[in-house]
């Protein structure tokens, strides 16, 4: 069903509800249900590589990069990572592509399929300061048609703290996966940390492609580099997206999927007052948390 989310001056964030569960409106409501109750039962493949995180973790950054190691084409292709993105597309459409699949989700372990977890299925698990996605994820809900949210930045942030936004509570969210992951330990998953990655690209690429068992040569990495940096991918954006899809997603067709990309935006949001509800927030929730430990 439509369920907008409402802040307390009654400005609100389109979404639909499935069961408990928030989530963005990718969907008319009646094929989102369809979807999302499907989804469970998705086949996958042992050669599929699935990108896990919360919303503005950097799972269009990873994308990138993973499917220039993948795909070897190193120069920007016309397309997103929205073609594979498991809530947003219906599960005939997920079928239709050709292996091996990129796919990607911000979606908790109990809601995807189940395959994922029973086949050789390589999962990518993006993490980034929650106070950062906190400020990204405000201007991409004010620019999007999708959400429409036209709310200040002080509302929002108290919503997302209480976890009333499309995908739910962030906190929530890692506990569920590090509680999955902890009872599922075989599962082959690496965990990237966004400010690593935005620190040393090179490395970060390595990384992954190990993880993959894919040998890159450092030339390769190098070219990979330079084309998933940040101000490129925004410079080619018309190439990822095109302005028709932009234009039917985004109020402003100067809106961008890549709004500034560094690490510490934050402190230019958040008030003192903020800082600190937000820490006695996170030391509540997330202080013996694996992934965002180092966020205290």
């Amino acid at each position: 069903m439509s369920a907008p989310l409402v802040d307390k001056d009654g400005f609100t964030i389109r979404a639909n509800k499935y069961g408990d569960y928030y989530i963005s409106p990718f969907q008319e409501i009646g094929k989102h249900q369809e979807l999302l109750s499907h989804l469970p039962k998705l086949k996958c493949y042992d050669d599929d590589v699935i990108i896990c995180g919360y919303g503005k973790t950097g799972t269009h950054w990873m994308w990138e990069i993973i499917n220039k190691i993948m795909y070897g084409t190193v120069e920007t292709v016309a397309e997103s990572k929205l073609k594979g993105m498991l809530e947003a597309k219906l599960t005939q459409d997920i079928d239709s592509l050709p292996n091996p699949r990129i796919l990607n989700t911000h979606l908790p372990p109990a809601m995807l399929p189940v395959e994922m977890f029973q086949k050789n299925c390589k999962i990518l698990f993006l993490v980034r300061d929650p106070r950062d996605v906190s400020v990204s994820l405000f201007y991409h809900f004010k620019g999007s048609k999708i959400e429409n949210y036209n709310g200040p930045w002080d509302n929002f942030l108290e919503m997302f703290l209480d976890g009333k936004v499309p995908f739910g509570s962030m906190f929530e969210y890692i506990e569920l996966w590090e509680l999955f992951l902890q009872q599922n330990p075989d599962i082959p998953l690496l965990v990237v940390h966004y400010e690593d990655l935005k620190k040393n690209t090179a490395e970060g690429i390595k990384r992954v492609s190990d993880f993959l068992k894919i040998p890159l040569e450092e030339s390769t990495v190098q070219a990979i580099e330079a084309n998933v940096d940040f101000q490129h991918l925004k410079k080619n954006e018309h190439l990822i997206y095109s302005e028709e899809m932009k234009k039917n997603i985004f109020k402003d067709e100067q809106f961008s999927f890549f709004r500034k990309g560094i690490v510490g935006d934050w402190k230019n949001h958040f008030a003192d007052a903020q800082s600190e509800a937000f820490s006695a927030r996170f030391q509540e929730r997330m202080k013996k948390s694996r992934f965002l430990s180092r966020y205290a």
